[in-house]
């Protein structure tokens, strides 16, 4: 306890440099946390597929675009699958919501519980819906919105009318932001998880997320448009029963490819974003690292006539660098709190969203790794300062 008293001591002793040490610290750990929730905003995309992608199985869409399906021939498709598989299926439909007496028109993407339920996408407001119906026998859904909770067309809270029944919007996706989407095409130069979402965005038309379990009119497939599925083996077929399920799905698919493909692109595009982000954090490290060195030196210089006087009244060389530890702690400890006060207040504001920010354990992880190893290395110096230092010289000559 005496160490920290001393150590506060030097951080009061020159406070306006100190809590310059402490604000520079402070914005660093927030922009570093930035970099790590902006990677988070990827790898939470690929979560959510991850089981189904390390299957052996296809992707496949069904060839519509943007109509109905009255004769069932996606389901009838699936169906005529063969052998022990499990097939996964996203409908995206169209719905007429009754707002104030006036029916507005609105796409509802129905995604597998399975899927719906890992999700973990930014919003702007609200929560992610449940994947079962409320007590009071209503659909939760996410609905896309506007760049603020006021410019949400379909406000938070909100109870609609339909013929699938009463629908509650219980959390907005902020514009700009991944969504999960059943697009009319696939990218066939990506064939990744980008290919499951889509950025909202204000032209599009506003767009329900349910899940299919909570959505009944997921029971009736010929109200089904556009549709997207996974097929993969519960266990390995005979060669016979993988030749016939790839002639059925190319055949009556719009697109075709396999799971594992996906995977491969997948991770590949998760570590070439790591690889972008991961020398923005080192630089962020090494200019907190080199800051925090520079004013522990300086701090020791200053403090080793002081550290001469203690070492004559009974503290040793190994007490004296356990106060420049405590200095250490002491800003580093400032910083940490400022910057996790700025980041997390940020976090709650509409501006978060738009960096695509998403805060996972990893934060708080690699920040205390951060704190421990500056920590450690900022006594460096002061150690070799000390070390070789005559506390009756160090007394004469200042």
């Amino acid at each position: 306890m005496k160490y920290l008293k001393f150590g506060f001591y030097s951080a009061v002793k020159k406070p306006l440099f100190n809590i310059l040490i402490i604000i520079e610290v402070a914005a660093i750990l927030v922009l570093g946390n930035m970099v790590i929730s902006v990677f988070n905003s990827r790898a939470v995309l690929y979560e959510p597929y991850e089981d189904i992608l390390s299957q052996d199985g296809y992707v496949f869409q069904s060839r519509l675009s943007r109509s109905y399906d009255p004769e069932m021939k996606f389901e009838k498709l699936c169906n005529s699958l063969e052998g022990d598989v499990t097939v996964i299926k996203t409908y995206q439909h169209f719905l007429q919501l009754d707002k104030n007496d006036i029916m507005s028109g609105v796409n509802v993407y129905s995604v597998d519980e399975n899927i719906y339920s890992k999700y973990n996408l930014p919003l702007l407001c609200g929560r992610w819906a449940s994947t079962k119906k409320n007590s009071n026998g209503e659909i939760e859904a996410v609905i896309t919105g506007g760049k603020t909770v006021e410019e949400s067309k379909y406000p938070l809270d909100a109870v609609y009318d339909t013929e699938m029944g009463k629908i509650r919007v219980v959390g907005i996706i902020a514009m700009n932001t991944y969504a999960p989407f059943v697009s009319n095409g696939t990218d066939s130069q990506l064939l990744n998880i980008l290919n499951f979402y889509q950025v909202a965005d204000e032209k599009d038309q506003t767009a329900l997320f349910v899940s299919s379990s909570a959505d009944e009119a997921f029971r009736n497939p010929c109200d089904m448009g556009i549709s997207k599925a996974f097929m993969y083996y519960n266990s390995e077929p005979t060669k016979k029963i993988r030749e016939h399920n790839e002639q059925i799905l190319m055949g009556g698919t719009r697109h075709l490819s396999k799971l594992s493909v996906y995977k491969e692109n997948s991770i590949e595009y998760l570590i070439e974003q790591y690889k972008k982000l991961l020398p923005i954090l080192l630089c962020v490290f090494a200019i907190v690292l080199a800051e925090l060195i520079c004013s522990v030196a300086m701090n020791t210089k200053s403090q080793m006539r002081n550290y001469g006087i203690y070492f004559l009244c009974g503290c040793r060389w190994k007490g004296c660098l356990k106060i420049s530890l405590a200095y250490s702690a002491i800003l580093l400890t400032g910083g940490m709190i400022i910057g996790a006060a700025v980041f997390l207040i940020f976090q709650n504001t509409e501006y978060a969203s738009l960096f695509e920010q998403n805060l996972a354990m990893n934060n708080i992880y690699i920040t205390l790794a951060i704190f421990v190893a500056m920590l450690i290395i900022s006594l460096v110096i002061p150690f070799f300062m000390v070390r070789g230092t005559s506390p009756v010289e160090t007394i004469k000559e200042n």
